[in-house]
């Protein structure tokens, strides 16, 4: 393969080899310093039909460097450099439009998949006719300790679009990492689009959408380890900022709700009662942030 340097308008190229089973897209961006854990992880998994396409959003540190000593040592790994940044949600359509996979899934370049047959148990759950499947999360923190376990454990037991929706009022961005069937998710992107211009949240459509409309499932033996760094957006994001984008959330939230066809009437009003419940009172949560940073600052 031939790494190179593209335009972000250009079209993905055209692959030689043998189509994988799964594609796996990682977009980019300033990934140096914990990419290669992430490398290390996918590429060490039983389930091995997989490509790996990585778009580099024009990183200014060292992620080409090291992106470029994975591809030549396994032949799966594809990596594009884009001239210039093409910003995050064109990079994830970006690897979306370059799989050739039945199966595609997005991988963060600072997480991590466990065990070594993450990718086996997800697939091995996808043939039995699920539309997308997604697996646990553990949280580790800024000096990489575990700090949430099990956070997907609300999803054990249930089944059914309703009770996925109803769980994705409390559980609204993890799906984003699932493994779909490639064919359904140019459909759902348009909800990921719409939401291209805020910073955080911006996910939330999109895991409502598939959670309401698609079948999925929740594969508990296999765990996705987020790193929740300073440098997650959510951590870097003004509290004031944080509040308004959580409104514009709130509000694209209710009204995919109120019109959510898969859903009956009836589960539409029950949803719906969740969204203003729980909603409300992390607003109240952002607003008292918001004036203990005032008063914080008002005492500097």
């Amino acid at each position: 393969m031939t790494v190179g340097s593209i335009d972000e308008k250009q079209k993905p190229r055209a692959l030689s080899y043998s189509q994988p089973q799964v594609s796996i897209g990682m977009p980019v961006y300033n990934g140096e310093q914990f990419i290669r854990d992430a490398f290390d992880s996918i590429l060490a998994q039983t389930f091995t039909d997989f490509e790996l396409i990585v778009s580099d959003n024009a990183s200014d540190d060292k992620t080409e460097t090291i992106c470029k000593e994975y591809v030549a040592r396994d032949p799966r790994v594809l990596y594009i450099r884009h001239s210039t940044n093409c910003g995050p949600t064109t990079n994830y359509r970006f690897v979306l439009e370059s799989a050739r996979g039945k199966y595609f899934m997005w991988a963060a370049h600072d997480d991590l998949l466990f065990p070594r047959s993450f990718l086996e148990l997800l697939v091995t759950r996808m043939s039995e006719g699920y539309d997308y499947v997604f697996p646990n999360v553990t949280i580790l923190n800024q000096i990489n300790q575990n700090s949430q376990a099990d956070v997907m454990a609300i999803f054990g037991g249930i089944e059914g679009k309703y009770h996925f929706a109803k769980a994705s009022v409390k559980l609204n961005s993890y799906q984003l990492y699932s493994l779909f069937r490639r064919d359904i998710l140019n459909k759902y992107f348009r909800f990921l689009e719409e939401c291209k211009n805020m910073k955080c949240f911006n996910e939330g459509l999109f895991v409502h959408a598939i959670s309401t409309d698609l079948r999925g499932s929740y594969v508990s033996s296999a765990t996705k380890i987020y790193r929740r760094h300073l440098n997650n957006l959510s951590s870097s994001v003004p509290a004031i900022k944080l509040l308004a984008e959580f409104l514009r959330y709130y509000g694209k939230t209710i009204l995919f709700f109120f019109k959510a066809p898969s859903l009956t009437i009836f589960e539409r009003a029950l949803v719906l009662s969740n969204v203003l419940l729980g909603h409300s009172i992390y607003c109240v949560h952002l607003i008292i942030n918001c004036f203990k940073n005032s008063v914080t600052r008002r005492h500097d």
